[in-house]
């Protein structure tokens, strides 16, 4: 898989694991696009780095999990933020 199809799979990645992952995310829909983005280049990245995997198999569930792991953490990170600007 290319770059730019990567690209294109993490845009459609990232709405998916948003809906995987239960309850609302405080993040929105440019944030859940590029978390999409960078949670396909991190499942790549597992699958063949990590596990040694072929990353032609399955690739839409490498790229799956790798952006549930970005809204997860993206979630955490931002849940703590009040509202307006500042952090608390």
């Amino acid at each position: 898989m290319g770059i730019l199809e990567l690209i294109v799979v993490g845009l459609i990645v990232g709405a998916v694991a948003r809906l995987i992952i239960p309850g609302r995310q405080p993040i929105g829909i440019i944030l859940t696009l590029l978390s999409g983005i960078v949670g396909a280049l991190l499942g790549r990245w597992i699958a063949t780095e990590i596990f040694n995997a072929d990353v032609n198999r399955y690739p839409f569930l490498w790229a799956i999990g790798g952006a549930v792991l970005v809204v997860l953490v993206v979630s955490k990170l931002l849940s703590g933020r009040s509202r307006g600007w500042g952090w608390r």
